[in-house]
């Protein structure tokens, strides 16, 4: 099978037998669109530990990784501070919260409909992630990775207070509480704190791999280069 290598992305995949077949001299890169040369020689295998299309650890540059290590501090600073990173972050955070009760809503679920604050809060970052990641953008990936977990951190930090319900909320009114409601109905208020406090481990967790995700694989493109 030929081997299509484009020198403007840095793609590198087989084509398929029918296009080999029709001897096109200038096919186009799935990826980036622009036109390439086809050499003969086996399609390459995918990069281990990257998405099938494109290899992860040849598209981080150490820019890159640093940039999202500095990020993510800078935020964890902001997050302490209650900074204008975290506020503007947090605003932008709230609406998609206050979407997903109308939207999940819609499943004809009460408590699909209240847990639909959290999964729409949750379900932007998912989906960001899930696209970079099939379009094999690590950096991207990770600063997503980051992001839910600042997303998990300000949950695990309403669902720890959803027993004595301290924090102000929107309506001011203290029954409309999320996880007030969410907790009373699983029969779990009293454990408000420890499930909030898991959850909050789980997001710093997750911000502190994301950009260590992106130094492993720094570290393991340049060893094989060497």
């Amino acid at each position: 099978m030929r081997t299509l290598r484009c020198p403007a992305c840095g793609f590198s995949g087989g084509l398929a037998d029918a296009l080999a077949r029709a001897e096109l001299q200038a096919p186009r890169c799935p990826r980036c669109g622009s036109p390439v040369p086809v050499s003969p020689g086996p399609a390459p295998l995918p990069e281990e530990g990257g998405s099938g299309k494109a290899g992860m650890s040849r598209s981080v540059a150490p820019w890159q990784a640093a940039a999202v290590g500095a990020g993510t501090l800078l935020l964890w600073f902001s997050m302490a501070r209650r900074g204008l990173l975290f506020t503007v972050l947090s605003g932008a955070d709230l609406v998609f919260h206050e979407a997903g009760h109308p939207v999940f809503g819609l499943l004809g679920s009460r408590f699909l409909g209240i847990l639909g604050g959290t999964l729409g809060q949750l379900s932007f970052p998912v989906v960001a992630m899930a696209v970079f990641w099939r379009q094999g953008r690590p950096a991207w990936l990770a600063t997503a990775s980051v992001w839910l977990g600042f997303n998990l951190v300000d949950i695990g930090r309403y669902a720890a207070d959803g027993n004595k319900r301290a924090l102000p909320l929107i309506t001011q009114d203290a029954n409309t509480h999320d996880w007030w409601n969410l907790l009373g109905m699983l029969g779990l208020r009293g454990w408000a704190e420890p499930i909030g406090g898991v959850i909050q481990a789980l997001g710093f967790a997750t911000m502190a791999l994301a950009p260590a995700w992106l130094g492993w694989l720094l570290l393991r493109a340049r060893s094989r280069q060497g």
